[in-house]
């Protein structure tokens, strides 16, 4: 059995409020697609024996300082012997209730397409879609954002990813939610003022991102025993700099690990986002080799 490649999976340069994906208008060089509130996972096609599928996640595991491999919590997936001629072919999507619900295509039968436009990448997707079992399913998209977007609330989705069609993998996607929610590790906690200082990983350091003020004083004491754990916020905004607006305590998230709680907001237009532009696209952290179709 081949290693698994070890891609990060591309994240949003943007999240906004519903109001603003709200004023979205149609256009022939973009598409939304319904952001499914699962596991994010890659699914790495293997040679054509049971078995030999990978699902890798975002989380780099500390003991082995590589992404996590989620394949063996999905047999089915794991064991699924998919045409000979698809082997050496990456997917990306998220993992809902039994569902790898895809999105996206980084290798295709051993040849990386990350760097072709995204309508050639769906267009490879489609001819997928007739290959992919039942457990497979592409993501419900349309290029009507704002009817689309009051639909996918309406039933109680979380809401749209907006991308552009002619732009290469992990570039100019912008997210938005009925109420932005996000993830992040509680750094302390000041049982007088009643308020808990919270943070992402930026890089290598775990570096703060605003407090969430105005807690009762029982959640305050409860916040107090969950310090260097996962909490879910929702919030109004972030500032130029990516600080929560008002953040607001949701919900504990027993099942994140710290490591998940990733700044990756770049303000749309800024220094940050162009020289991420300029930077080395999605480099590789592994040694695995895909296999090629014979």
């Amino acid at each position: 059995m081949t290693k698994a490649f070890q891609i990060p999976p591309a994240a949003c340069d943007g999240s906004y409020t519903a109001a603003v994906g709200m004023t979205w208008l149609p256009s022939p060089d973009f598409i939304c697609q319904e952001k499914i509130n699962g596991t994010r996972a890659l699914l790495q096609i293997q040679p054509n024996r049971a078995g030999h599928n990978y699902l890798t996640g975002r989380r780099v595991a500390k003991e082995i300082g590589t992404f996590v491999e989620m394949q063996d919590q999905y047999p089915f997936i794991r064991d699924h012997v998919f045409p000979a001629e698809l082997a050496g072919t990456i997917i990306d999507g998220e993992i809902c209730d039994g569902v790898f619900w895809f999105f996206d295509v980084l290798f295709h039968k051993g040849r990386s397409v990350m760097d072709k436009p995204l309508r050639e990448r769906f267009a490879l997707l489609e001819k997928l879609t007739a290959q992919a079992p039942i457990w497979m399913r592409p993501v419900p998209s349309s290029n009507h954002p704002a009817e689309f977007l009051k639909r996918v609330l309406s039933g109680g989705g979380e809401g749209l990813v907006r991308k552009n069609l002619n732009e290469t993998y992990g570039f100019s996607w912008s997210r938005v939610k009925f109420q932005e929610s996000h993830d992040v590790v509680v750094l302390s906690v000041d049982l007088d003022k009643r308020a808990m200082r919270i943070g992402q990983w930026k890089g290598r350091e775990l570096a703060e991102v605003g407090t969430v003020a105005n807690l009762t004083e029982v959640d305050a004491k409860v916040a107090a025993s969950h310090v260097g754990e996962v909490a879910e916020i929702i919030c109004q905004s972030r500032d130029a700099a990516g600080k929560f607006y008002r953040p607001v305590f949701f919900r504990w998230r027993a099942d994140k690990a710290a490591t998940d709680c990733v700044f990756d907001y770049i303000r749309p237009g800024s220094a940050a986002e162009e020289s991420r532009r300029k930077s080395t696209r999605l480099p590789f952290f592994g040694t695995g080799t895909m296999p090629r179709p014979a």
